[in-house]
């Protein structure tokens, strides 16, 4: 069996990844939670978990790390990803979670952007922007649209 070389933070920024896009979804909020949990367990665990897999050990030892969760990071070892993550990426415009950098934005505003814009990519949304067209959206106004506009020109 081939395994990837990875570490316990890329581990913990795949499962925050998937709950990110699990929450644009509106997936369950204790499946989401247990992800985000997870990858701040994984984290602060000080053992490597790739190393851990490799040898066949338990991951549940780890409070937080349940039968699931275990599973996840089983995948990741093994191919370097998850299936139910590629799936997810590919049905958001690309690189659309980098937009949580911008403060005062988050998850639920940017399913808005998606939802109510249907945007294919960033530069669609900096298009909107710079035709004030996010403005009018519930929850956004005009110095959010100038935060969102600031950001995309540096992308």
């Amino acid at each position: 069996m081939v395994f990837f070389n990875i570490t316990n933070e890329e581990i913990a920024d795949k499962l925050e990844e998937l709950a990110n896009y699990l929450e644009l979804e509106g997936e369950n909020f204790f499946k989401i939670r247990a992800y985000k949990s997870a990858a701040q367990v994984i984290r602060g665990i000080g053992e490597d978990l790739c190393e851990m897999v490799k040898q066949g050990k338990d991951l549940k030892v780890f409070s937080g790390i349940g039968r699931n969760i275990e599973n996840k990071i089983i995948e990741i070892v093994e191919t370097g990803d998850l299936e139910k993550l590629k799936k997810l990426r590919a049905k958001y415009p690309r690189d659309i979670l980098r937009l949580l950098s911008i403060h005062g934005l988050g998850i639920k505003k940017i399913k808005i952007l998606c939802d109510t814009l249907n945007i294919t990519s960033l530069k669609e949304l900096l298009d909107y922007a710079k035709n004030g067209k996010i403005r009018s959206l519930p929850g956004f106004g005009e110095n959010m649209e100038k935060k969102i506009l600031d950001f995309l020109k540096k992308i």
